[in-house]
């Protein structure tokens, strides 16, 4: 693999790393989601900033992605076959550095057993390179039944670690599976290291050549497909529907003034205690429904709570957000069919009828703007931020 690196220029560009791209880049397979969730975080996604932050290593309390390399290839003796691994991070844990190999799957196996890539009557090239993926990971040998693809994928990741001088490596399974399919063949995978393994959680390490090996599995959530005509929202010219997939955005869209900042800012202060909230604090916690989240907030800090708050809204049907929510959606519809401001708001929020009192457009604008403006939803004159988002928010 060479040696100079492209910066990607959204998820479209890993389709040409693949393999087979073809036959690879689908929607629902692991290298179309993987592409999408990651390319979405600008880093480490939300299911993955959970895992580290509810480690029970000071390790992970503070990582920072540095670069990421799709589809990244890492030479094997024994034939010219490299190991493709989804996606190699270089991250920085506090002030060590911290190689991750990502495997990411939704239903398919973690491909042959050593066995069956063995075969029957073993090639000389195949031998060593067995051999030298065991001793890289300090392993007398492996059971005939292990998932050959966790060998390379783990030894990609020491191997990287060795390379850069980092004292610590991480194989990390991002599932997509909500079954959580194969997850037993990396449970055995991970018992060949004496070490018990655990979903949605960062488990090890264990010492491998120099270097601590720890191992990694996490569960996010599928794209939503759409299967009807697509709605195509990229600009202004392209108008926002008057209702959110029927949640009607003319009633109930009224808040309490409390913004979901300071919401989310008391409960950490309160420890989660839900009854030491403010009316007004409660009202907001309601209307996103944090009560289903609550425990992964209080584990994160504020950058992690935004990745989680958004994805928590997509998987929520409109009608059962309350006005908090929807009032993002109010503002973006306005600001981008008649025009962003204030001003423009206000008058809306007469002359559709909602009310023709100025304190309760104030709130309106104040609480559907402030929480778009904080989710990165919406820009500070109301207009739309993240087109992305918008649009999965409208398909559904």
């Amino acid at each position: 693999m060479g040696a100079f690196y492209i910066p990607s220029k959204g998820e479209e560009a890993w389709r040409n790393l693949l393999a087979d791209p073809e036959k690879q880049w689908q929607a629902g397979y692991s290298a179309m989601e993987l592409a999408a969730r990651w390319e979405k975080a600008k880093g480490f996604p939300a299911c993955v900033q959970h895992a580290f932050q509810t480690s029970e290593h000071e390790l992970f309390k503070d990582v920072t992605f540095l670069y990421g390399f799709p589809e990244y290839k890492v030479p094997l003796p024994g034939g010219s076959t490299s190991s493709q691994n989804d996606l190699y991070v270089l991250a920085k844990a506090g002030e060590e550095l911290l190689t991750v190999m990502v495997e990411g799957k939704v239903s398919e196996p973690f491909g042959e057993t050593v066995k069956a890539w063995l075969g029957d009557n073993p090639s000389t090239g195949k031998r060593e390179r067995l051999d030298y993926l065991l001793k890289k990971l300090d392993l007398a040998e492996a059971p005939l039944n292990t998932r050959y693809q966790l060998l390379h994928r783990t030894a990609s990741t020491v191997i990287e670690a060795s390379k850069v001088q980092a004292k610590n490596a991480l194989m990390l399974v991002h599932s997509f599976s909500e079954t959580g399919k194969w997850y037993d063949d990396y449970v055995e995978f991970v018992k060949m290291f004496q070490v018990i393994s655990k979903k949605d959680a960062i488990v090890g390490p264990v010492l491998v050549n120099g270097v601590h090996l720890y191992f990694g599995w996490v569960t996010g959530e599928k794209q939503k497909v759409n299967t009807g005509n697509p709605i195509h929202l990229h600009k202004a010219a392209d108008n926002l529907p008057n209702n959110l997939r029927g949640r009607s955005i003319h009633f109930n869209v009224i808040p309490t003034v409390c913004n979901l900042k300071n919401t989310l800012k008391k409960l950490k202060e309160v420890h989660g205690d839900v009854s030491q909230l403010k009316q007004w604090e409660k009202r907001s916690y309601q209307a996103y429904h944090l009560e289903k989240i609550k425990m992964e907030l209080l584990e994160l800090n504020q950058d992690y709570q935004m990745g989680l708050i958004r994805n928590h809204i997509l998987n929520h049907h409109p009608e059962d957000l309350g006005a908090s929510c929807i009032d993002i959606y109010l503002v973006a519809f306005v600001a981008e069919n008649y025009g962003p401001g204030k001003n423009t708001f206000f008058n809306y929020i007469k002359t559709s009828g909602i009310s023709d009192k100025e304190t309760t457009a104030q709130a309106i604008w104040q609480v559907g703007k402030g929480d778009g403006s904080f989710l990165n939803i919406l820009n500070e004159d109301g207009t739309v931020k993240d087109w992305q988002f918008l649009n999965r928010w409208v398909m559904g």
